[in-house]
């Protein structure tokens, strides 16, 4: 997996280079253009995403593996590595929280008299210590924490459930070569879906993207078409 800088025209989420080569592309973000005199922000033809090449021709569940293995990788990272406080940097490993809770749990069930207890931040090489003596001085440390791991899983959450996965079929759509339908996808009228060894046609542009069993949206989007 490759993340590249590249003009915003060049981003097709699934491009098809020639028999059985496939390029997958995904976790667009804008770039920007920054006047050095100024420091002002302007828009930039540019964009940045990544990028995957297969040498055969992928199902919507490998794609679907590939790009949300990779966007759980991002948020384990974040957890683990961008939470501060106090200008101090924490590693919050699983075993970290684990940690981090007994000792709050504990100060709390004291009312603060298994104080005071030390942890070690920063890192290896760069290590800094906090010795938190009260009670409230941990509850502020512990609950910031956990709100940061909360705060990052929700954004990782709306990150992968604003994917259109639409967008990487390798199906054209049509009565003999149907969409394969997967929860998260744009309908599009007059397109075949498949779900389930059973096809629907679209009579109707979903314009959002539809979640849950294709069944569910019989009349309102698609009619059976068996």
């Amino acid at each position: 997996m490759i993340r590249i800088t590249d003009y915003k025209e060049k981003y097709i989420q699934l491009e098809k280079e020639n028999d059985d080569v496939y390029l997958i592309r995904w976790d667009y973000e804008d770039d920007k253009e920054i006047n050095p005199e100024t420091g002002e922000e302007s828009e930039s033809p540019l964009g940045t995403w990544t990028y995957e090449r297969l040498y055969y021709t992928p199902s919507i569940d490998v794609i679907q593996n590939m790009i949300l293995s990779y966007m759980n990788n991002q948020i384990d990272n974040e957890i683990l590595y961008d939470f501060v406080w106090n200008d101090h940097h924490v590693w919050l490993s699983t075993e970290n929280q684990f940690n981090y809770k007994t000792a709050y749990d504990l100060a709390v069930q004291t009312n603060g008299a298994s104080l005071p207890v030390t942890f070690k931040f920063g890192t290896s090489a760069n290590p800094t210590y906090h010795k938190f003596e009260t009670l409230e001085d941990l509850s502020d440390f512990y609950l910031k924490a956990t709100k940061f791991v909360l705060d990052t899983l929700q954004k990782g959450w709306d990150r992968k459930d604003s994917i259109d996965w639409s967008k990487y079929s390798i199906n054209k759509g049509t009565k003999d070569d149907p969409i394969v339908y997967v929860s998260g996808m744009t309908l599009e009228l007059g397109k075949y879906y498949i779900e389930d060894g059973i096809t629907y046609m679209c009579h109707k542009d979903s314009n959002t993207l539809i979640k849950g069993k294709l069944k569910d949206y019989v009349d309102t989007y698609v009619t059976i078409n068996n």
